[in-house]
């Protein structure tokens, strides 16, 4: 009976460090939850800029719909301090706090143009190593510095990083995280791609006041870890097609017949990419396929009766390519960039030919050939048929 008992008690003391409750506990009132970090490259080091909301600012009598800063009615706070290194910018942050910083709420990280051509390692590593920090955040670099693209007024959200977390969720299939740079980085074969950002100007409503909004503006492709070029218009949308990564892009040219011009958008759009290696030459056939649909019609062309566009998707299908290819050779005769991830395909694709040139494959890289093939398909062409304003007598049929 007595050594049941002290087994009991044994059981009971031993559950005890097991059962203290919320030891680690923190308030919600003593931490500040960071949304957004902007990282700039400084004479110093390296500044860094975090954006946290203002809790009781973001809702109830007197607070604001949008709008940014440090105080009033504005309903989010940044703050930025310079330091050597990164921790070093975070730990003296923290000393001006009351509250605790909290990074595991963080939505994305925006690097300054000065800080992404000296170089991602540096910030990925602090970013990757620490549990705390949130791998799913989005990653976007922004022309100049980021403090100052972080503090722009937006109308439409309530604080600017939402602002800029819709606009990476809008601009490629797969929006580029922080878990997917670091793969990019450690990958063989492989570089990484950012959507771009700039500040632009736009006079809202009838004020005739300009204010300063956020814009992507394209694709900042990198070179192993450092940014070698900005991809801007056709350009990038050209790598993006090559990469499987274009959302619902839109394509403006010429009516194939009469004068004017068509824009069609594409709902669907795929890209398979296979090399194929002969003689010691090295191909990647690029076989794009779409389906879309006419979501605008200036011009005085319609299809035939039966309502093909063969025309439409023949003239598509030339200037798909044309973009591809001239994307692709820019990449590799003047960025050196590979965000394809071709030398990617090639190990999981031939991996005896890959370890044969892997040290050798920057330069390889240049003299791929490029074999791109574009298919479209138009499907219909919205509600209407014919364009507006025009007379049967004035149309060009196909």
């Amino acid at each position: 009976m007595f050594r049941r008992e002290c087994k009991q008690a044994a059981v009971l003391v031993l559950c005890l460090p097991l059962l203290t409750g919320c030891w680690d506990r923190r308030e919600v009132n003593d931490v500040a939850f960071v949304s957004g970090t902007g990282i700039d490259k400084v004479k110093e080091g390296y500044r860094t800029t975090v954006l946290y909301p203002l809790a009781g600012q973001l809702g109830g009598v007197g607070s604001s719909g949008g709008g940014g800063g440090t105080s009033g009615s504005r309903s989010w706070h940044l703050d930025s301090v310079t330091g050597t290194s990164l921790k070093e910018t975070n730990n003296i942050q923290q000393q001006a706090m009351s509250r605790q910083l909290y990074f595991a709420h963080r939505r994305v990280l925006v690097i300054g143009e000065g800080a992404a051509r000296s170089g991602l390692a540096p910030i990925l590593d602090i970013v990757a190593r620490v549990p705390q920090n949130r791998m799913t955040g989005y990653i976007l670099v922004t022309k100049g510095d980021a403090r100052d693209f972080m503090d722009v007024d937006v109308e439409v959200e309530k604080i600017p990083t939402e602002m800029i977390r819709e606009l990476a969720l809008n601009y490629m299939r797969t929006p580029r995280t922080v878990k997917e740079t670091v793969h990019a980085l450690l990958s063989e074969g492989m570089d990484p791609a950012l959507p771009y950002c700039v500040v632009d100007r736009t006079k809202p409503g009838r004020s005739g006041q300009q204010k300063p909004m956020m814009k992507l503006e394209g694709l900042a492709v990198f070179r192993e870890d450092k940014l070698a070029g900005l991809l801007k218009g056709e350009e990038a949308q050209g790598v993006l097609w090559a990469m499987n990564e274009a959302k619902r892009p839109t394509i403006v040219l010429p009516a194939p017949g009469g004068t004017g011009m068509q824009a069609v958008q594409f709902a669907v759009a795929q890209t398979r990419i296979r090399p194929v290696v002969s003689g010691g030459k090295i191909t990647m056939r690029i076989d794009i396929r779409a389906r879309g649909s006419i979501a605008e019609n200036q011009s005085n062309y319609i299809s035939g009766k039966d309502y093909t566009h063969a025309k439409l998707e023949e003239t598509l299908n030339r200037k798909i390519k044309s973009m591809v290819e001239k994307s692709l050779k820019a990449l590799q005769t003047e960025y050196g960039s590979d965000p394809v991830g071709f030398g990617d395909i090639l190990y999981r694709s031939e991996p005896k030919v890959w370890r044969g040139i892997r040290d050798q494959w920057r330069e390889k890289y240049k003299e791929v050939e490029m074999a791109v093939s574009v298919h479209t398909q138009v499907q219909h062409t919205g509600t209407i048929v014919k364009p507006i304003g025009r007379k049967e007598r004035m149309m060009n049929h196909e």
